[in-house]
């Protein structure tokens, strides 16, 4: 909920959009992929509504990140 609230911000949107994170590789290998934030909170988003995660959480609060994010010029974070 408080990414929700904090997506709001026009900066926080556009560092949301550029954020990526070293994920364990999904074949098990050994390593890490870069996957952006932005990808992974789609995943859980998509897999929440069937209650894959956890059969007692809701994830509808991701939907209003997305909307925040989405109204974010690309353009914002490059100007100095």
């Amino acid at each position: 909920m408080l990414l929700s609230n904090v997506s709001k911000l026009e900066t926080v949107s556009f560092q949301l959009l550029k954020l990526t994170l070293d994920v364990a590789k999904p074949d098990g290998t050994e390593g890490t992929d870069s996957m952006y934030a932005l990808d992974l909170l789609l995943e859980i988003f998509l897999k929440g509504e069937g209650k894959k995660y956890n059969k007692s959480a809701n994830y509808d609060f991701l939907a209003s990140v997305f909307a925040n994010v989405s109204t974010v010029s690309l353009l914002t974070g490059l100007n100095p």
